[in-house]
C-alpha cells in the first residue's frame, strides 16, 4: 500500500535529468527507459525498468510470458553489445537536431522550442497546425500535431537522417506556402 512514483526516463541519453540517484531511498520508485529511441527502435517499443530488486521481483511475476519478441530482444541484444555504437548515435542524433532547428528558424514565422530529445516541438505560424501535418503527410513525411489548445499550433518532428531532414524541411515549406495561400484567395 501507498504511493508508487514512475520516471520515464525515455530520453535520459540525450542528457535528460535522472532519478537514479534517489532510488536507494525510495523503495517504491520505478525508473522506466527505452532503448527505442536512442537505438533507433522506434518500432520494436523496447524498454527496461530500474528498481529496486523486490519491486522488480513483484513486475517481473505480472509480466506476461514471451512479452518481447524474437526481433526486439536480438535488437536490444546487439545495442547492448555495442554500448559506442549507441552513443555515437545518440550524438548524430543530438548533431543533428541542433541542425534542423537551426534551418526551422529560418523560416519566417517559425518557433523552434529545444529539446533534450530526439525530436523538436516546432510551432508554425498559422492558427492550427493540423492542416500543415496533413499536407505534409500527403506528400509523405509523417509529423505529430498536438490538438491540445496551448499547442494546437506545433508538431513534433522526429529527428532521422540529414537527407530525411532536409526532405522533411523542403516539404514544410511547401504546406506553409500552400496554407498561406488558401488564406490569401
Amino acid at each position: 500500500r501507498g504511493l508508487w512514483v514512475i520516471v520515464d526516463e525515455a530520453y535520459y541519453p540525450f542528457g535528460a535529468a535522472t532519478a537514479l540517484g534517489m532510488l536507494p531511498g525510495c523503495e517504491r520508485l520505478i525508473i522506466t527507459r527505452t532503448l527505442s529511441k536512442s537505438g533507433a527502435l522506434a518500432g520494436l517499443r523496447l524498454g527496461y525498468a530500474i528498481a529496486a530488486p523486490a519491486v522488480i521481483a513483484r513486475l517481473d511475476a505480472l509480466r506476461m510470458p514471451y512479452n518481447v519478441n524474437a526481433l526486439a530482444t536480438a535488437a536490444a541484444l546487439a545495442l547492448l553489445e555495442e554500448p559506442a555504437w549507441l552513443t555515437e548515435r545518440v550524438a548524430e542524433i543530438s548533431a543533428e537536431r541542433e541542425r534542423v532547428a537551426g534551418r526551422l528558424a529560418e523560416l519566417d514565422g517559425v518557433r523552434v522550442w529545444l529539446a533534450v530529445a530526439n525530436f523538436l516541438l516546432v510551432e508554425l505560424p498559422v492558427p492550427d497546425a493540423a492542416a500543415i501535418g496533413v499536407a505534409m503527410a500527403e506528400r509523405g513525411v509523417l509529423v505529430r500535431h498536438y490538438p491540445h489548445p496551448r499547442l494546437r499550433r506545433c508538431l513534433r518532428i522526429t529527428i532521422g537522417r540529414a537527407a530525411e531532414n532536409d526532405r522533411m524541411r523542403a516539404t514544410l515549406v511547401a504546406a506553409l506556402a500552400g496554407a498561406r495561400t488558401e488564406v490569401r484567395g
